[in-house]
């Protein structure tokens, strides 16, 4: 991902990132000196220079004749992110306890590639227990049709919890292909239990996870993700899935 994309998934448009790579790479300067670099005009980056400042990306030197301005140092910005998520992540049991239950199955569908991205990034928000099991499905076939961004999404997530402590049980099909979890899970210090079946005999081209109370199951090829959340249909699966995994 580059730096302008990454900047922009934290929250900045397009002239935000400009002018914080402008401030960032003169240390200080004024408006004058940021319109000759960047190129934009001097009464949008006035505009652009107040968001920024209430961002808290960039500071106003005080008691000086010109207005000047700095970039906060980047690693401020990032330990302020992660203070953000990790408060989010504190107050998040509270907010879902405020939602409303009917008691009918809730059904989230996601579809294309940034709806499948989209959908393993609501996975790694969840806090639902601390296991996660599943039916993947790997072959040479799948993974030449998977978009680089969609591997990369699912693997991150995989990672982010784990490092929460999740663990992972995973039936797949065997091939080699389907060990990239177990290397994933060998180099990021996590646990990931995994057994294999004939790829003959198990070469679906749908998988499902089971996160407590959320069932996932994406068509990778068909770039379609469908997430339910009910109890007893998590729960059926699970059953199903032990026992299969009681019986390899």
């Amino acid at each position: 991902m580059s730096l302008e994309a990454a900047l922009g998934d934290l929250g900045l448009d397009q002239r935000e990132i400009e002018i914080y790579k402008t401030l960032l790479s003169l240390g200080e300067a004024t408006v004058v000196q940021i319109a000759e670099k960047s190129g934009l005009k001097r009464p949008t980056i006035y505009v652009v220079l107040e968001r920024l400042r209430e961002k808290e990306l960039i500071l106003k030197l005080p008691n000086t004749k010109k207005q000047i301005f700095m970039a906060k140092d980047p690693r401020v910005f990032v330990d302020t992110i992660e203070q953000k998520a990790e408060v989010a992540r504190n107050v998040l049991p509270e907010l879902v306890a405020l939602t409303k239950q009917s008691g009918k199955p809730k059904v989230f569908y996601f579809e294309g590639e940034k709806g499948v991205i989209e959908a393993y990034q609501f996975l790694a928000c969840q806090e639902r227990g601390k296991e996660l099991i599943a039916f993947h499905t790997y072959s040479p076939e799948e993974m030449k049709a998977i978009p680089k961004r969609f591997k990369k999404t699912a693997f991150n997530t995989h990672i982010e919890l784990g490092k929460r402590g999740v663990h992972y049980r995973s039936i797949l099909p065997e091939h080699p292909t389907a060990r990239v979890f177990s290397q994933l899970s060998d180099e990021q210090g996590f646990g990931w239990e995994a057994k294999y079946v004939p790829l003959d005999e198990y070469s679906s081209q749908a998988s499902f996870e089971v996160y407590g109370d959320l069932v996932l199951m994406t068509a990778r090829q068909q770039k379609q993700v469908v997430i339910v959340e009910n109890k007893d249909i998590a729960d059926k699966h699970r059953q199903i899935f032990e026992l299969l995994w009681q019986r390899l």
